[in-house]
């Protein structure tokens, strides 16, 4: 609008299409018109977003978070182990709402681990590496999961259930050379 509009302002008051006298009430317009669509413009582009917390800016020194007190555990056991010499492991859990059951099992290369998992309702399976990577992962109702080791360690099985509702689930772990 800024240069059209002044280039249509000059070729009207030259042109003599509009008298001189009426110039600068279409000079306001046009201003006008102008000044509405930078601050349209300046509104519609995306804001920068502040860099998230430990990201140093300039030289401001930012302080370490306080880190939360761990929670008291339980006398119930959270996590099993399985190995090769107490494979399969079956068993039937109650899982609650919006919580998860993990597992741990620990391989030796080439061993092949098997996960069964078996719901009402939709669950999510994830295999996870010691260093928290993410190796396998389904979702659903009835789920089957193989890995097979390339190195020896321990790796976690997460099995969550995201529904409101506390869901039984049978789980079959089996680690096969």
């Amino acid at each position: 609008m800024g240069i059209a509009g002044f280039a249509i302002f000059i070729g009207t008051g030259i042109s003599g299409v509009i008298p001189w006298v009426a110039s600068g009430s279409f000079a306001g317009a046009f201003l006008s018109l102008i000044i509405i669509a930078q601050i349209v413009e300046y509104f519609q582009t995306p804001k920068p977003k502040p860099p998230p917390p430990g990201v140093y800016q300039s030289q401001e020194k930012i302080e370490p978070e306080p880190k939360p007190e761990p929670k008291p555990k339980k006398n119930t056991k959270q996590s099993r182990t399985v190995s090769r010499e107490n494979s399969p492991l079956e068993e039937t859990i109650t899982i609650p709402a919006k919580s998860s059951r993990r597992y741990r099992a620990k391989l030796r290369k080439d061993e092949v681990l098997t996960v069964e998992a078996g719901a009402e309702d939709w669950i999510f399976l994830e295999l996870i590496s010691k260093g928290g990577i993410v190796e396998r992962s389904k979702e659903g109702r009835n789920l089957n999961v193989q890995f097979e080791a390339k190195r020896n360690g321990n790796w976690d099985i997460s099995i969550s259930n995201p529904t409101k509702d506390s869901e039984e689930v049978g789980i079959t772990l089996t680690i096969e050379a």
